[in-house]
């Protein structure tokens, strides 16, 4: 980083990486840049050029314009709150948009969900079980996380392929023994009509109300987030989601209040969970976080469990308990700085074998034992 040289202050496209859109800046000189905030304090902003590089610069060199949008930016993120809920519009906003018995076609729409199924449902029991995918939306939306909740390119609504049994999901490409599949090729959710807690009886579909919402809401959070989670490491990816798929849930309404007792109660780990160390966990990828079995192993359920306590622990019990450090650490991935330099923020001076015994502590009063003796699964092998 360094402060921005007369020779930068030029008029050059780009495309946002982050949360803040690229704007043009101007200098009081008239001069011009092309850049994205990515930090702001009272005398000086961090922006972000195109090429990658970070600049410092003073406030009082900036256009009136600038300034303002600077103090509306820090005012915004002081007064940014973390929810202790979060709630789905009250609607009956559900169109048909198809009903092709021939087809076996039925298409139907929420304010921001598709739902095309080979059975015909009525807009009632669509507008019940659609409830769960606004209100996973609006849960989203409610956290001052700063991700960015967009369809597919070329997509109004998020779409969602709904299948009248289990084994018509698993020709459509479910996995076998699964509720639920967000397939990021295609940007779709894959459900079965059981997991939406829906049932056909003779020739009507009616709900089943006791049924339960985790997979969905987990697979949901992947589909909802996709467009702006591709430099967030997969531990964070996987404990955001199951996040919300263990904040306690009713009719169309998400609470953040029980934390961390309803982690605890989600995990369902009377043994505790035995994690590798955090110094390799923090930089899993994929084969290493899911390992041989796609996610469907012991040892990986035991990673979904660690990412979704470390997910919990910076949201709710870093710090001062205001999630600082990791709003900071996702806005330093969104705009594009190295892993391990985002990594140094999140960890605040600390070594991993610091925040190790903090995260043990503080998790053991509710108790939940951790401990990271684990052995890391060897790195994969790097194909040609």
């Amino acid at each position: 980083m360094r402060f921005l040289t007369a020779t930068l202050w030029l008029a050059i496209p780009a495309s946002g990486q982050s949360g803040e859109p690229t704007r043009t800046w101007t200098a009081l000189d008239g001069r011009r840049l092309d850049a994205v905030l990515v930090d702001a304090d009272a005398d000086s902003v961090l922006l972000r050029v195109p090429a990658g590089e970070e600049f410092r610069l003073d406030l009082a060199t900036l256009s009136e314009t600038d300034t303002r949008y600077v103090a509306r930016w820090r005012k915004a993120e002081a007064e940014a709150i973390w929810p202790s809920e979060a709630k789905a519009k009250a609607s009956d906003a559900i169109s048909v948009i198809r009903e092709d018995a021939e087809k076996n076609e039925y298409i139907y729409q929420s304010d921001h969900f598709q739902f095309t199924s080979d059975i015909r449902m009525s807009k009632s029991v669509v507008l019940e079980f659609s409830r769960i995918f606004e209100a996973t939306y609006a849960a989203l939306s409610a956290l001052p996380l700063g991700h960015r909740l967009l369809p597919p390119k070329g997509e109004t609504h998020f779409r969602t392929r709904v299948f009248q049994t289990k084994e018509e999901y698993y020709r459509g490409g479910g996995y076998p023994g699964s509720a639920g599949l967000y397939v990021g090729e295609t940007g779709e959710v894959l459900i079965p009509l059981a997991s939406l807690g829906v049932r056909v009886v003779g020739r009507r579909v009616v709900l089943n109300r006791e049924q339960g919402n985790a997979t969905l809401v987990h697979e949901l959070v992947h589909q909802l987030t996709a467009s702006d989670q591709t430099n967030v490491p997969i531990w964070y990816r996987e404990g955001l989601a199951d996040y919300l798929a263990s904040s306690p849930y009713r009719t169309g309404r998400f609470s953040f209040e029980s934390r961390p007792q309803s982690v605890v109660s989600f995990l369902r780990r009377p043994d505790g969970l035995r994690l590798p160390p955090l110094r390799a966990f923090l930089g899993f990828g994929r084969e290493e976080f899911y390992g041989a079995n796609e996610g469907l192993g012991e040892e990986a359920r035991l990673h979904y469990g660690g990412a979704l306590v470390l997910v919990t622990h910076f949201f709710h019990r870093d710090g001062s308990g205001d999630a600082a450090r990791i709003k900071a650490y996702l806005k330093a991935l969104a705009a594009g700085r190295p892993p391990e330099k985002a990594l140094a923020i999140l960890l605040g001076g600390r070594a991993p074998e610091d925040l190790e015994f903090e995260i043990q502590n503080a998790w053991q009063t509710v108790g939940l034992r951790i401990s990271f003796d684990a052995a890391a699964p060897p790195s994969p092998k790097i194909r040609p």
